[in-house]
């Protein structure tokens, strides 16, 4: 199932591709429909898709536009374009510009049927990935093109599932036409008994993903069925387990190294990498290691042995490859997000991202930034989600209160941004606490010193204003007869007896 999103600012294109056109039997998932290029090209930047359907002519930022940058994002994204009879030349442009087709409006059901059929088989038979250098086979983006279809891979991780990936590398013993077309039957019918699992089978290397359970009745299959290929011997990798979608890519590569080690192409074998002379499984549990110290220290609340967590575990990152890298600290970032349970939308670099190819030429040092502002965003929504971090926040939000209510630009979100936190948090956890909101709870902070003032018979009327935050004395007046049901020298007179102030005393002596 490939990703797809729709751009068009007229409402009623936009809505009826959406829910008229059955995507699904199109092969394609529509992850978001959106009124304008620059709040799709929003989501483009962050989230890998694989197709963007657009018109061409929209406000701010023309199709062709959102075309052009997105791809800066995701070289390979591919791109259809909408346009009116007016436009065609800028279609025609389109089309040169590397767009894949175009549709003309008004659209007809077959046309885009038969649009992104083609598309789809356009993607399903692209193993090419664009690099600086060119273009090159690279087997390990299908591999994650295929992990990225939730609809089949999160279900295997249900109940706390382990997962086992196999890669079967198939060898013939020699070059002859028949021995390649032995070879193409073995590895066609190995791979359409894998069908209940996802699986993968690019150029000689089967790679099967199935539930660990079932790993050893698969080998004895497995084997069975090789045993008769006379003229092809294999190599069958086991990778390191995994316990989430993001440790899948990590265990291919092992499983690939795995048959890269093997030495002798005409003898069969069974290479685990569960072994002790392992210097992947090494490296692995190191990081698990380092992983499950994060665990402690973060529950632990013990902010300066994160710290040297966290620097070990960089230092150890010098050793490995930059993509290994990248997928090592994938791994660590939604193991933390799952352990600690963090749900909602949140701006993580690495957890929650489609996997997608890393390009060999970014550098360490920001690969580890961006794991470093994970780890803190981490340690924030831990810290704003804490009971007792709670309390902390809201006492301190009516320290600020009380101590600033005089001054008329305070805010929930000054407020917030004093103490670190977003506004939407603060003003739930405020009401939450309180049992009031902010602005409730300031104009009883407000009220009550207005009340203290006016029955010290210290200050104007419009002094007071001021005083208690309300530039404008008229809004005070209309305020205080809202919370105490009676104007300010209604109120003294209440509760002094007399009225020595006049109605002139509510009425502002010098300008705004």
């Amino acid at each position: 199932m490939y990703t797809l999103a729709i751009v068009d600012d007229d409402e009623l294109i936009r809505l009826g591709l959406k829910s008229v056109v059955n995507w699904e039997r199109l092969g394609f998932e529509v992850i978001g429909v959106y009124p304008n290029a620059l709040e799709a090209l929003e989501v483009l930047r962050k989230t890998t898709v694989d197709v963007v359907l657009t018109d061409i002519k929209m406000p701010q930022m023309s199709g062709l536009e959102l075309i052009e940058q997105a791809k800066k994002y995701n070289p390979q994204i591919r791109s259809i374009v909408i346009s009116g009879y007016s436009e065609f030349e800028l279609a025609q442009k389109a089309l040169q510009l590397g767009v894949d087709d175009y549709l003309l409006k008004p659209l007809g059901q077959e046309r885009i049927n038969t649009t992104f059929s083609n598309l789809k088989l356009s993607l399903d038979n692209s193993d090419l990935v664009s690099s600086d250098d060119g273009k090159y086979l690279k087997a390990e983006y299908k591999l994650m093109k295929l992990l990225s279809q939730k609809i089949y891979v999160e279900p295997l991780f249900e109940n706390e599932n382990i997962l086992e990936l196999v890669a079967i590398k198939f060898m013939p013993h020699f070059e002859t036409a028949g021995v390649r077309e032995q070879l193409g039957i073995c590895m066609e019918y190995v791979a359409k008994n894998m069908l209940p699992y996802v699986h993968l089978l690019h150029q000689d290397i089967l790679v099967v993903l199935l539930p660990q359970e079932l790993l050893n009745s698969y080998l004895v299959e497995i084997k069975k069925e090789l045993f008769h290929y006379s003229n092809i011997s294999y190599c069958l990798a086991v990778g390191k387990e995994a316990y989430s979608k993001e440790e899948i890519i990590s265990s291919y590569w092992t499983a690939m190294e795995l048959i890269k080690e093997h030495q002798e192409p005409q003898k069969n074998c069974i290479i685990y990498y569960e072994t002790k002379d392992s210097m992947n499984r090494k490296d692995w549990e190191f990081i698990q290691s380092m992983q499950e110290e994060l665990i402690k220290d973060i529950e632990n609340r013990t902010s300066g042995n994160v710290e040297v967590t966290l620097k070990a575990l960089n230092d150890k990152m010098l050793t490995f490859k930059t993509e290994d890298v990248y997928y090592y600290y994938s791994n660590i970032v939604a193991r933390l997000i799952k352990y600690f349970k963090i749900q909602g939308e949140h701006n993580f670099i690495y957890g929650g991202r489609q996997f997608y190819c890393v390009e060999e030429e970014k550098k360490l040092e920001i690969l580890q930034r961006d794991f470093n502002q994970d780890i803190a965003n981490i340690l924030r929504i831990l810290h704003e989600n804490s009971d007792t971090m709670q309390n902390f926040i809201v006492n301190n939000s009516k320290k600020i209160i009380y101590e600033e209510y005089s001054n008329s630009e305070l805010t929930l979100a000054s407020i917030a941004n004093k103490l670190n936190v977003s506004y939407g948090y603060l003003s739930t956890i405020f009401t939450k606490s309180m049992g009031k909101s902010f602005k409730s709870f300031l104009v009883d902070v407000r009220m009550e010193n207005a009340r203290q003032l006016l029955l010290s018979r210290q200050y104007k009327v419009y002094e007071i204003s001021e005083l208690v935050g309300y530039s404008n004395p008229r809004y005070f007046t209309d305020s205080f007869k809202k919370y105490y049901h009676c104007s300010p020298t209604d109120y003294i007179s209440k509760f002094r007896g007399e009225s020595e102030w006049t109605s002139s005393d509510e009425q502002p002596e010098k300008p705004l």
